[in-house]
């Protein structure tokens, strides 16, 4: 049930459900049943053709099953991941940093395009600075720039090595103007329409929010053949729950990214039940222990992946 409320005042009370005719506990029921049926029964195809975010969740749920039964392959036992530095005032986002490297993270993604260009340029400049070339940076201006401006900032920067630039531009067109003009690599995440995006070679990277899509299968897909393409494949979240976040872990694993810094624990994931202080003893890094650990720790609890968001 969702309340209305203004000040202290009720002005209305509805339920709310996310499609017709699915509840909580029709979720919920399909879930355990998925994850009953032998994997080799459901094709993988099944679940595109489901609604999100139904299919998804489903899908979800199939991996789980089939990762369980997957014989286990000699890889790398944690995860590489990247902090984000999203704050706007410059002396914030530099505090942020400064946590994150306390923290043993090596790469960070700064939120650039709110402030003047000049600002912009002196946090990133500030952030590389305490990082004594050590870290790796990445910049996200989420479509905010002109390529006048996104040149301005890039061109001042060439004693910095920026990894990628994702979204820099108002225009995802000008990107290769960008790319000429300053030699940074473009990362794609909400400009992504097509494979044809990716059929050009200024376009490096693809940013992959799992939850997106209408199964985890069409994304592991669609990050294969960004790969085959010769792309760097990054894994980012939306809203995800703990559950599903160790899930994407999983899915990292299984495409064998471990070494690729990812962006799927924010603040405050995985803070309850696994390490008190999270982040500090991850150190930069997610060991996959601690997302079986968290899988079954959902699945005691009953939650299961109805609590994706």
């Amino acid at each position: 049930m969702l309340s209305l409320c203004q000040g202290e005042e009720v002005i209305g009370v509805g339920e709310y459900a996310p499609m017709s005719g699915i509840h909580p506990h029709a979720i919920e029921d399909a879930l355990h049943q998925v994850q009953s049926f032998p994997v080799s029964m459901l094709s993988s195809d099944l679940f595109e053709s489901m609604p999100q975010p139904l299919g998804y969740i489903l899908s979800l749920a199939h991996f789980h099953a089939s990762e369980k039964k997957a014989p286990k392959k000699e890889c790398p036992t944690s995860i590489k991941l990247a902090a984000l530095v999203e704050a706007n005032n410059v002396n914030q986002a530099v505090q942020l940093a400064q946590g994150y490297l306390a923290q043993g993270f090596t790469c960070l993604k700064i939120k650039v395009g709110s402030l003047s260009v000049e600002e912009e340029r002196q946090k990133i400049k500030t952030i590389a600075a305490i990082g004594d070339g050590n870290l790796s940076l990445r910049l996200d201006a989420n479509k905010r720039l002109t390529l006048v401006q996104a040149i301005d900032l890039v061109k001042n920067l060439k004693q910095i090595k920026i990894e990628y630039f994702e979204e820099p531009l108002r225009d995802i067109g000008e990107a290769k103007e960008l790319h000429e003009a300053t030699g940074v690599d473009i990362a794609l995440d909400e400009s992504f329409n097509s494979m044809v995006d990716l059929d050009r070679p200024h376009l490096q990277y693809l940013i992959m929010k799992p939850s997106r899509f209408n199964s985890i299968y069409q994304a592991m897909n669609l990050a294969q053949e960004a790969m085959r393409l010769g792309k760097s494949v990054i894994l980012s979240h939306c809203f995800e729950s703990e559950h599903s976040s160790a899930l994407y872990a999983l899915f990292i694993h299984r495409l064998a990214l471990h070494e690729r810094a990812h962006g799927i624990l924010a603040e405050g994931f995985f803070k309850h039940g696994v390490f008190a202080s999270p982040l500090r003893s991850f150190r930069g890094t997610l060991p996959l222990t601690a997302c079986y650990n968290a899988i079954v720790r959902a699945e005691r609890a009953g939650r299961g992946l109805q609590r994706i968001s």
